[in-house]
């Protein structure tokens, strides 16, 4: 939820693929709504001296044909409007329950 890491960084071949091939399923909740993470990955990036890029929790990853099917995506902007709400918004408890006790969601989805 609201990942401060390179929005390719879960793409095979990428700096997490071992750790996204240890899991049954991984979840990527992000919001473009969520300035903060977009903002301040920004930031940290310039200041590191790298070109802009995007944090995979204000975005979907950059290519998702890249992406393992053990990942899962969800779009968050129409219920996340702000950093650290996604810990209070019934919408992603109502999404993580169904994925525990319902039917799974596809590959991406959008809250």
């Amino acid at each position: 939820m609201a990942a401060a890491v390179d929005d390719e960084s879960i793409e095979k071949g990428q700096k997490y693929e071992g750790a996204i091939l240890c899991c049954d399923t991984t979840y990527v909740f992000h919001s473009k709504r969520d300035r903060t993470v977009s903002l301040a990955y920004r930031a940290g990036e310039f200041a590191a001296g790298h070109g802009p890029d995007a944090a995979l929790g204000s975005r979907s990853p950059d290519n998702p044909a890249g992406l393992s099917p053990k990942i899962r995506v969800i779009n968050c902007k129409r219920v996340i409007h702000e950093h650290g709400k996604y810990k209070n918004t019934d919408e992603v408890y109502g999404y993580i329950k169904n994925e525990l006790y319902g039917t799974p969601a596809p590959q991406f989805s959008q809250l």
